[in-house]
C-alpha cells in the first residue's frame, strides 16, 4: 500500500531519518539505511508524479545524510 502513496511513503522517510539521528548504534543505523533503501526502491517503481518523485528522491537524501 504505502509504495504507491507518496504522502505515507514521505513519512515512512521522514520517520526512518527522526529515528536515524537518535540511534547511537552504527549496526541500527545501517539498518534504517536498509530500509530507507527498500523504501525508495518501492517508490521508484510506483510513483507516477514526477514532481512526487522529486520530493521522495529528496527526502530520501536527508535520510542518507543524517544516517
Amino acid at each position: 500500500y504505502g509504495s504507491g502513496s507518496p504522502a505515507v511513503t514521505l513519512r515512512l522517510l521522514d520517520v526512518l531519518r527522526i529515528v536515524a539521528e537518535g540511534e547511537p548504534d552504527p549496526q541500527r543505523r545501517r539498518e534504517l539505511r536498509r530500509h530507507a533503501n527498500l523504501t525508495i526502491e518501492d517508490a521508484r517503481r510506483d510513483t507516477k508524479n514526477a514532481g512526487d518523485l522529486r520530493e521522495l528522491e529528496a527526502r530520501y537524501q536527508n535520510m542518507l545524510e543524517t544516517s
